[in-house]
Order: structure tokens, then C-alpha cells, then sequence
């Protein structure tokens, strides 16, 4: 996951992708539920960097519906998670 951090911070869009997309399989194996919550959130807001609106809002909800024991994300208050921006349930529904 600090791998996909270098490479979102030089620019490089795809390698940053693809690491935090292996860093997933490797949470989802290990059972790493806080990992994933993260993970889901930074590749959000990397789609969200990279205007692909519709993707980010995916990892998004990912990440509340994992989440989905925290409070906040039940009540759909405010979350701020893995420095992806401050985003909620409520605000990041797919129509």
C-alpha cells in the first residue's frame, strides 16, 4: 500500500491502481478488515483524483459497507478515513 502512495504521489496512475489492488487481495486473504476500509478509501479518492467519479464512489461505498459497524457511516454522518478526503454515506450515493 505505501508502494501505491509513491506512485499516486509521481503521477502514475495505473501502478498506483494496481498496488492498491494487490494490497486488497492480500487484506481480503488476511482478513484484514481495517486494511480493506483503508485501501477502498485511498483508491477512491485516487479515482476521484483522476475524475473517475463513478469508480471512486464505488470504493467509496465499499468502504462503508465494510465499515458498516461504525457509527457514522451507519448514521451517514461525516468519515474521514486513509487522508481520502472527507466523504459519507449520505453524500456519496450512486444515483
Amino acid at each position: 500500500e505505501n508502494l501505491a502512495g509513491l506512485y499516486r504521489s509521481q503521477n502514475d496512475f495505473e501502478k498506483a491502481e494496481h498496488n492498491y489492488q494487490q494490497a486488497l487481495k492480500i487484506y481480503q486473504t488476511d482478513k484484514q478488515v481495517s486494511k480493506q476500509v483503508e485501501t477502498h478509501a485511498a483508491l477512491g479518492s485516487l479515482y476521484q483524483s483522476n475524475q473517475k467519479t463513478e469508480l471512486a464512489l464505488i470504493e467509496y461505498e465499499k468502504a462503508l459497507q465494510l465499515n458498516a459497524a461504525n457509527e457514522d457511516a451507519a448514521n451517514g454522518t461525516e468519515l474521514c478515513v486513509c487522508g481520502g478526503g472527507t466523504w459519507s454515506r449520505k453524500d456519496h450515493k450512486r444515483k
